[in-house]
């Protein structure tokens, strides 16, 4: 059984240390709560790294590096919450049907090993209940390969970090939205653009949907950079030159133009990424068209990427400011107003001081929660070692003569016990046996019955047409009950089942003539007797053609009762 991380409440602090790894980046920041349950930003830091342009497995080497720098320089202390980039994780969203917790366990254990393209033994994995609504359940599970995160886990700790969470990044924007946005949480897209990936979460009122795709902002750089033929670094500054927009910049006219076209092209790629994602999740989930989205993440800057968007998606499209209520300390406003829209996984991260809602999602390597549950365990085991030794001395002995007495009674019932305990595990086993028997017996009997009800129910249909007479059946087809999804339905017996019955019949009356009013009289009243058979529930779609000469062509589909044929 592969190991799954239990759900985490949100703790009740009044200060938390939280980070966010994006592919390019590192955001640092110390959260309070303030008067009113606002959130207070006390001090928070942003550093960049060049993991962008090198293969992913230096992301780690190059996030701790930057990482280490950052908790030097700010002196962090406690307990620490840590967002992944959303290219290093896997979000998946898979719909349950209602069941016991037993049976939900081993139902999403199956799910996780259908969705994730990794061996469980290979991943860390998690997941998280999003809607319940007494018919269905949704889950979103999410996975991140384990060397990874022992990796990333392991330079946070030798940073002098105490992580104690940590989570995707798409969590972190639903959070910093729900608190954001209160009264807006419904049909809205939050589309997040970093460096390497986007993050789309779709807010509707019963749960959330989350998609990454691998595009962001490296895709104007590399472009630029194969335009001008340009190493990545070169175009990369290049890229924040020209949309910095400052004045006097010295960017020739071509280097310009070139990052324009890039800007161009990647605007693009986002709005068909958001209409082939949009139209997906509509279709399986019957949502409504988004009303707004709302643009962040530091490869949202591009100046006219919110009105192409709002003119390709014909939609309101703004740019979404994470620190709309969060309250800055006078330490944290320098710098806050132009680096806000890359801040809403840090500001997602700290809403967990002040939102109830906050996912209890886990995804740190299961050694760590191991030993963080021995570490909370250590204050009480020392309380009770300190207890036991303050005790009075005679209360000692008096309880361990008392002890001793007991433990010699458990003894001798203990061993009058072991018979007993052999023959209640072959009892046990016996009944299994049984169960498993009275099962095969219960399915043999099924087919038995419904051998012998469909030849009764021929015998009936025979008896039926032989009453109408001149009538004949050409096609008789059972088409197997099937639930909305095209799917056949989980239970044992289905509650009916649809037979399509075709047939002809003859107007002696009318020989070289079309069929008359009779015979279609004659065909409703078969239909009426097959009405009062006991084996049909219904009679549907009826249809008839009378266009050939003397004959009568009838269709029909019968609703059976399956219990008594399946």
């Amino acid at each position: 059984m592969p190991f799954n991380l239990p759900l985490l409440p949100a703790p009740l602090r009044s200060r938390i240390i939280v980070v966010d790894c994006g592919a390019r980046h590192v955001a640092w920041g110390r959260f309070m709560r303030g008067g009113g349950g606002r959130l207070v930003l006390e001090r928070w830091a942003f550093a960049t790294h060049e993991a962008g342009s090198h293969p992913d497995a230096s992301w780690a080497d190059h996030t701790g590096r930057a990482l280490a720098a950052l908790v030097a320089r700010e002196e962090p202390g406690g307990a620490c919450r840590l967002a992944l980039a959303g290219h290093h994780t896997l979000v998946k969203f898979v719909r349950l049907p209602v069941a016991g917790k037993n049976e939900r366990a081993g139902m999403i254990d199956f799910e996780a090993r259908q969705s994730i393209p990794l061996p469980l033994e290979q991943v860390v994995w998690n997941h998280l209940p999003v809607v319940d609504n007494g018919s269905e359940m949704k889950f979103m599970l999410a996975a991140v390969k384990r060397d990874l995160a022992g990796a990333i886990t392991g330079a946070a700790e030798a940073a002098g970090l105490r992580l104690s969470q940590m989570v995707p990044s798409g969590l972190t924007l639903l959070s910093a939205f729900r608190y954001s946005h209160p009264g807006e949480c419904n049909d809205v897209l939050v589309v997040e653009v970093g460096a390497r990936s986007t993050h789309l979460v779709f807010m509707e009122r019963e749960g959330f949907f989350i998609r990454t795709f691998s595009l962001g902002g490296d895709f104007v750089t590399q472009a630029a950079a194969d335009e001008l033929q340009v190493d990545f670094t070169t175009a990369e500054a290049l890229k924040i030159e020209v949309l910095s927009g400052r004045p006097g910049s010295a960017v020739e006219v071509l280097q310009y133009d070139a990052v324009r076209r890039a800007c161009a092209r990647f605007a693009e790629r986002l709005h068909l990424e958001i209409v082939r994602s949009t139209i997906r999740y509509r279709c399986h989930s019957g949502a409504a068209q988004p009303s707004a989205v709302y643009l962040c993440g530091g490869g949202s800057l591009i100046p006219e990427l919110p009105l192409l968007l709002a003119e390709q998606l014909a939609l309101r499209v703004v740019r979404f400011d994470p620190l709309r209520k969060v309250e800055l300390a006078p330490s944290a406003r320098e710098g806050s107003a132009s680096s806000g829209p890359m801040l809403a996984g840090l500001i997602g991260l700290g809403t967990s001081l002040v939102d109830g809602r906050w996912p209890g999602l886990n995804l740190l390597p299961p050694a760590m929660v191991k030993a963080q549950a021995a570490r909370r365990r250590q204050p009480v085991l020392i309380g009770a070692a300190l207890l036991a030794t303050l005790a009075p001395l005679p209360v000692v002995w008096a309880e361990q003569r008392v002890a001793r007495a007991t433990e010699a009674a458990s003894a001798a019932v203990e061993r009058r016990l072991i018979p007993l305990r052999a023959i209640a595990a072959r009892n046990g086993h016996n009944l299994v046996q049984m169960r498993e028997i009275q099962r095969r017996i219960d399915g043999t009997r099924r087919i038995l019955e419904a051998k012998s009800n469909w030849a009764a129910f021929f015998n009936d249909l025979q008896a039926r047409l032989a009453m109408t007479g001149d009538v004949w059946l050409e096609r008789l087809q059972v088409v197997p009950p099937v639930d909305d999804g095209g799917r056949a339905p989980a239970g044992p017996v289905p509650a009916a089942a649809r037979l399509i019955l075709s047939g002809r019949m003859l107007d002696r009356s009318m020989i070289t003539a079309k069929v008359g009013a009779g015979s279609y009289s004659r065909v409703a009243d078969l239909l009426q007797l097959l009405r009062h058979s006991p084996f049909v529930a219904a009679v549907e779609n009826e249809r008839f053609n009378g266009r050939e000469a003397d004959i009568l062509h009838f269709d029909a589909t019968l609703v059976m009762h399956a219990a008594k044929l399946f």
